[in-house]
């Protein structure tokens, strides 16, 4: 938080690569109003968490306004596992987070409208209307909090929501993890346990080999009131997590700069998409990362648009 009000302090453009959504919230309780009139930007959550997301649900409403009643993102990873920073980061949101996180728009701005709450993926989930066996992903309840800010401050409606999608064995997985993981989370004394009895320790992380063998993508639907599709998006990349992370944080940063320079980059506590939109698009696009249409296939999958 000190750098945070530095930042608003001196005049200057900040970004982070928290996935922390109470801090989020702490930063623009205290200095969303105060950047504005500083004409400083504050834009957390530029990594992993929560650029995919927020990129896929801006490219899949572009150019069809109100008509979007909800947009559902459907997760594929193969990754090497966590970081001691990242599973660290994990323990200290549950030992700060207030009740008034706990509300699932707790990043809306306070004169916002709460839109229609999509279902929560809590377990094993089979999307009918996508032929897709789903979970709860881990990253969800930063990801969609990002998402729904963005979304008040473009003037969009409806709703977002993330899930896992893969395997019956890898969505139950995902949900036994998921739910011991917060059964563990909600008792303090077992939260410090497992801090310092289980975790890795902070500045380690998956090998070399490991990353190189991570992906993920991503299918994001946008549909209307009565569920028809209005459109899919197709986001993939071949890095992993951490290597991506890095690229997406440096390419929000050069967005920063050239908004800035050119006098287009909004004030305030801002989103990813929110503060720097097309740019962003353009600039991770033109790094490797894949964001198009697509068709559907019969069997439900995902097919590039050429």
């Amino acid at each position: 938080m000190p750098v945070v009000e530095a930042c608003v302090r001196c005049q200057t453009h900040y970004v982070d690569s928290t996935g922390e959504y109470n801090f989020v919230r702490q930063v623009i309780e205290k200095f969303h109003e105060e950047a504005k009139k500083q004409g400083v930007a504050l834009v957390s959550c530029c990594a992993f968490d929560s650029v995919p997301g927020d990129l896929g649900n801006y490219f899949v409403r572009k150019g069809l306004g109100s008509e979007v009643a909800e947009v559902k993102a459907f997760y594929q990873l193969a990754h090497g596992g966590m970081s001691g920073g990242t599973a660290h980061s994990v323990m200290a949101v549950h030992e700060s987070c207030g009740l008034e996180d706990n509300d699932p728009y707790s990043l809306l701005p306070k004169d916002a409208p709460r839109p229609p709450t999509a279902p929560a993926r809590r377990g094993v989930w089979y999307d009918f209307s996508e032929r897709r066996l789903t979970g709860p992903f881990f990253m969800s309840p930063t990801n969609e909090r990002i998402v729904r800010r963005t979304n008040a401050l473009l003037g969009y409606g409806g709703t977002y929501v993330e899930a896992i999608e893969g395997t019956l064995g890898a969505v139950v997985g995902a949900t036994i993890t998921k739910y011991m993981m917060t059964a563990v989370l909600a008792v303090p004394f077992l939260r410090r346990y497992v801090a310092e009895n289980w975790l890795p320790p902070a500045g380690t992380g998956p090998t070399q080999s490991q990353r190189e063998m991570s992906w993920y993508k991503c299918i994001f639907v946008a549909t209307d009131k009565s569920g028809k599709v209005l459109r899919r998006t197709f986001l993939s990349d071949t890095r992993d997590g951490y290597t991506a992370s890095g690229l997406y944080i440096s390419e929000c940063a050069l967005s920063a700069l050239q908004m800035a320079k050119e006098g287009t980059l909004g004030f305030g506590v801002l989103t990813p998409m929110a503060a720097f939109g097309d740019v962003l698009l353009q600039r991770v696009q033109n790094a490797g990362v894949v964001v198009e249409a697509v068709e559907e296939t019969t069997t439900g999958t995902a097919t590039p648009t050429q």
